[in-house]
């Protein structure tokens, strides 16, 4: 009776929770004794009298200590597991054990019953929500044997493993690239195919990456899912709260072999190389112009299509890039987070901080590849170097120059064109210099009046 009880108890403790017990057909549950030590161990009948009776003629062989067949060494999961008795009845999907299909009808009721104490996100499995939490906690347990890399999920490391066996077993029928895994293979196709099937249901923006989806619905939902657990600061990226901790822990191991600038990232590492190089690989399809960073192309491409996704929740202001649309917000709630050791100024980003340290230590990390002239930060080098290659033409008289506002300044020597007046005496100049050196003479001439007015009351 006992024996009977503990079975109902179990069977109960696997079948589904909720209203309807039409998602899960009870089974028989059968006894099995084993020869050696009479012990007691418990399966489905049908899996029982269908699978070990032809394989080992005889039920009275399987090991409960082992949970293996005394005759042909097959555990009783992988039987169960070959045998599929359960079925949803929405989906008619099969499961091995009644656990598996309570876990899936989660995806029709769109139950989420474990939430996470840091961020309130709600998963449908248990083992979703423990690998969503080291999000938080930053555990890695699971190491690379060759390389001793931290892993949040064993599905990462299996992948990251890859690497090392130089494996590159999928290729791109129409590149030729090759991937160690299939997954990524998929996504690279889909930048030859246009391909997006990951739609906003908000805007209904489209997307080639589900994460990338999942990044973009944080714009409607304001929602920031990965938190510091030191400081509670809140992202809308995992790669966001990375970079955060790590500049917490001031911890800069890559350098720059030309300049020795270091960074928190290999990523950063590698784009920054670019200004050394010169290195301009993402051409924009309209106008042509060439950019060192993808993010800043796809960037520039708005300016073509008026396109502004980033909105201010406290203005009706809109921006092409979320780095505008931050560095914006800060207009409203005044933030300057990051402050100078050196004279406790602070700025709104790390990149400003960065450039006025420099002012402190006199350091000139960007060098001039033409004339080895340096200079404090890359958008001074990159206005040099146009000095040098000097990209605007004139159309009229062929004469090139540095700067856009140079050209223009100069074409209005051909249109003659004259937008600077003179207040005084109507006079008009193509240049606003022009206009401030004609002034002079009529403050000169007042200056003289007053003086000549002055010395004649003195002769009085």
């Amino acid at each position: 009776m006992r024996v009977k009880q503990s079975v109902t108890s179990a069977l109960n403790a696997c079948l589904p929770i909720g209203p309807s017990p039409d998602f899960v057909t009870e089974k028989q549950v059968k006894s099995v004794s084993c020869s050696k030590c009479s012990e007691l161990f418990y399966s489905d009948a049908s899996i029982i009298e269908d699978t070990t009776q032809s394989l080992c003629q005889d039920i009275d062989k399987f090991d409960s200590m082992s949970n293996n067949c005394q005759s042909c060494m097959k555990t009783l999961n992988h039987i169960q597991r070959n045998k599929r008795p359960h079925k949803c009845s929405i989906c008619n999907k099969a499961f091995s054990l009644t656990s598996e299909l309570k876990i899936h009808r989660r995806t029709h009721v769109r139950e989420k019953p474990f939430i996470c104490s840091v961020c309130e996100k709600a998963f449908a499995k248990r083992t979703t929500l423990k690998r969503h939490q080291r999000i938080h906690t930053g555990e890695k347990p699971f190491k690379c044997a060759v390389c001793s890399k931290g892993f949040a999920s064993l599905l990462n490391l299996h992948e990251h493993q890859i690497i090392h066996k130089g494996e590159k077993l999928h290729k791109c029928s129409v590149c030729n690239k090759a991937f160690a895994l299939l997954s990524v293979l998929i996504m690279h196709q889909r930048l030859h195919t246009g391909e997006k099937p990951f739609t906003c249901s908000v805007c209904h923006k489209a997307f080639a990456q589900r994460k990338t989806l999942k990044t973009h619905e944080c714009v409607h939902t304001e929602e920031h899912p990965y938190k510091c657990y030191v400081c509670s600061k809140s992202f809308v990226r995992s790669s966001g709260l990375k970079i955060h901790q790590k500049i917490r822990t001031g911890e800069k191991p890559h350098k720059c072999p030309v300049c020795h600038q270091a960074f928190v990232f290999p990523s950063g590492l590698k784009m920054h190389q670019i200004i050394h190089t010169g290195e301009k690989p993402y051409q924009c399809s309209v106008c042509n112009k060439t950019f060192a960073r993808l993010a800043n192309l796809h960037g520039h491409k708005r300016t073509h299509t008026g396109e502004k996704p980033f909105k201010c929740s406290l203005c009706p202001k809109a921006f092409t890039q979320s780095n505008h649309l931050k560095k914006h917000q800060r207009t409203h709630n005044g933030e300057k987070p990051h402050k100078c050791s050196g004279c406790s100024k602070a700025f709104e980003f790390l990149s400003d901080l960065n450039r006025h340290q420099r002012l402190h230590t006199g350091e000139k990390p960007y060098e001039c590849s033409t004339c080895n002239k340096v200079f404090a930060s890359s958008s001074a080098l990159n206005s040099h170097k146009k000095i040098h290659t000097r990209p605007h033409k004139c159309c009229v008289c062929k004469r090139a120059f540095a700067f856009l506002s140079e050209i223009e300044t100069h074409q209005k020597i051909h249109t003659g064109e004259k937008r600077f007046d003179c207040s005084v005496c109507r006079k008009a100049f193509t240049h606003k210099a022009a206009l401030n050196n004609h002034q002079r003479i009529h403050t000169l001439q007042v200056f003289c009046v007053s003086e000549g007015l002055h010395s004649q009351n003195n002769v009085k």
